[in-house]
């Protein structure tokens, strides 16, 4: 009698059999998967959770007896000017930061698209490196060459500007109104690069058959970039929209390196991320500090859940 005949006869013991295979595959997958979720549960939700708690909490590190407090550490975020100064900065920040840098990489991935016919070879490697480089200096090197290019009295672009007949700007300068401008530019400049090449592999992948055809039909330059590049380049578009909005409220390396390591003690309102720095690891107030991360948090959740709900009326897949 061979197996087949044994489950029709027994169709119990092909039920068990049954069974015992699911739960080898279930505990093969989660064994797999295990790394993974032992690290999201270790680096990820407790420290979430323990964040949550700490916002309820009277907690200074130097003296780690906690103390609940209710409400006090959010009425505090609510009474202290830092803090809205701060959260105003970071929207103003964001405001003028996703917009510019996706125009500024879109424009640039369209021209290097268009030059691929005319550079070949290793020129056109040099080129992409020119453009990427920027994006993986760290900010360190990066916001020193800038704090010199920014610099009111012998910076050169200052100096540039008073040979233009033009009076110098205090780009970093304290309380200055190109503060956010200037920071928002820099980081524009490095991010560029990395951006492009995502529009760059998005243009690429356009079929060339619908330029053809546009052309065919005697369709202006901007008339073929309305109805099919940007149309076909929606799903990149949105990807480039989002990360930007994570990076424009999240930008820490480049207000702590350019504004607050130079000007401190004095604007650690520059941004949320930089304010949740001073009071959690120079003041200590662990309570505190969670509150300002989770305010962080909401207010890029909430944004990128308004961007992805928008995204049915524009992005076409």
């Amino acid at each position: 009698m061979n197996i087949d005949e044994v489950f029709l006869e027994k169709p119990g013991v092909w039920a068990k059999t049954k069974r015992k295979s699911k739960w080898k595959e279930y505990l093969t997958g989660y064994l797999f998967a295990s790394p993974y979720i032992i690290g999201a549960i270790v680096f990820l939700i407790i420290p979430v959770g323990m964040s949550l708690y700490y916002c309820f909490m009277d907690y200074n590190l130097i003296n780690p007896v906690m103390h609940w407090n209710n409400y006090d550490n959010f009425l505090r975020a609510l009474r202290e000017p830092d803090f809205s100064r701060a959260l105003l900065n970071n929207i103003y920040y964001a405001v003028l930061y996703v917009p510019l840098l996706t125009v500024v990489s879109l424009f640039l991935a369209i021209i290097l698209n268009k030059s691929v016919r005319f550079f070949r070879g290793k020129l056109l490697t040099c080129l992409r490196g020119v453009y990427f480089f920027p994006s993986i200096a760290p900010w360190f090197v990066i916001g020193t060459v800038w704090l010199w290019l920014l610099n009111t009295d012998i910076g050169p672009i200052n100096i540039l500007l008073s040979k233009l007949g033009l009076d110098a700007i205090p780009w970093l300068a304290r309380d200055s109104p190109w503060q956010i401008p200037a920071l928002v530019m820099v980081n524009v400049w490095k991010a560029t690069g990395y951006m492009m090449f995502i529009f760059f592999i998005g243009l690429q992948n356009i079929p060339h058959e619908l330029y053809e055809s546009a052309d065919i039909d005697g369709v202006s330059w901007w008339q073929k970039h309305r109805h099919i590049t940007f149309p076909m380049l929606s799903p990149t578009t949105f990807f480039v929209i989002i990360y930007a909005t994570l990076w424009g409220f999240q930008n820490f390396d480049q207000t702590y390196v350019m504004v607050y390591n130079r000007l401190r003690p004095g604007q650690l309102d520059i941004s949320l991320p930089v304010y949740l720095y001073v009071q959690g690891f120079t003041f200590f107030k662990m309570g505190y500090a969670s509150v300002i991360a989770w305010t962080l948090f909401v207010l890029t959740g909430g944004v990128t859940l308004i961007q992805n709900k928008l995204q049915k009326k524009w992005v076409h897949y």
